[in-house]
């Protein structure tokens, strides 16, 4: 018996991500399918893909798109009409589905999205992301009003410093009603080149009073105060925008 075909060593070679595609082939052939964790065959980066394809009528195949190694055709397939489950041993919470969704292809993010009230957290300072969909992401907020169930000053400061966030979203945000979230915007136009430094320091002087001490709706924020001293305490913060604290400080 090979170690593949020995149900001790079954759930190392599934655990373990350098078990190459040959031992996972022996695994799907052999009489496992009643194990916890047969399904973490369809997550291994290593399964080869006519054994991905021969699991999608298992009762884990959602899971498929979550493997970054699948293709993507077969990823999306997975998610629009993939089973999921509860004994089958995936686990069930939310944020273990979405988990590492930061790194998936944009088109498998799009279908995401779609079904989403709002994007998980993670897609803003997602690096793998284009101006492009980050865009897209961003409008899409901006036309409903809303940017999460909590902490959406958050999403909306990883949006803006996101280095791929086009400027045309930034300019939007210039706008937005929170004094906290108009000074993060005069932060990071000062490293982006397609501001001027200029109308950056001129917002954040007019906003940055009332960032301090306007009291921030509930769950807007996880901690609107450090938010305000990361940027006041930034070397990058012009010291006019230092001196209008100090004077509204002293004028009180």
């Amino acid at each position: 018996m090979s170690l593949a075909q020995n149900p001790d060593t079954h759930d190392a070679l599934l655990e373990n991500p350098n078990t190459p595609g040959e031992a996972l082939q022996l695994i799907s052939r052999g009489d496992f399918k009643d194990k916890w964790n047969y399904y973490q065959l369809a997550l291994h980066p290593n399964t080869p893909t006519d054994v991905l394809r021969s699991l999608t009528g298992e009762p884990f195949s959602w899971v498929i798109c979550k493997n970054p190694a699948a293709p993507l055709e077969l990823r999306l397939w997975a998610f629009e009409h993939g089973r999921f489950e509860e004994d089958s041993g995936v686990p069930f919470w939310w944020s273990w589905q979405i988990e590492g969704c930061e790194k998936w292809p944009e088109p498998l993010l799009k279908k995401l999205l779609d079904q989403e009230d709002w994007p998980p957290s993670a897609l803003w300072s997602s690096s793998h992301l284009s101006a492009g969909f980050i865009r897209y992401m961003a409008e899409r907020c901006l036309s409903q009003g809303s940017w999460a169930d909590d902490y959406e000053g958050d999403c909306k400061r990883a949006c803006l410093e996101n280095p791929a966030t086009p400027p045309d979203v930034i300019d939007q945000l210039a706008a937005d009603p929170d004094p906290i979230v108009r000074l993060i915007v005069g932060s990071v136009m000062l490293r982006r080149p397609e501001f001027s430094d200029e109308r950056a320091e001129a917002l954040m002087r007019s906003c940055v009073h009332d960032a301090m001490t306007e009291e921030p709706e509930e769950y807007t924020w996880d901690d609107s105060g450090k938010v305000v001293d990361d940027i006041l305490s930034d070397p990058n913060c012009p010291a006019s925008v230092r001196a209008e604290v100090s004077d509204q400080s002293s004028a009180h």
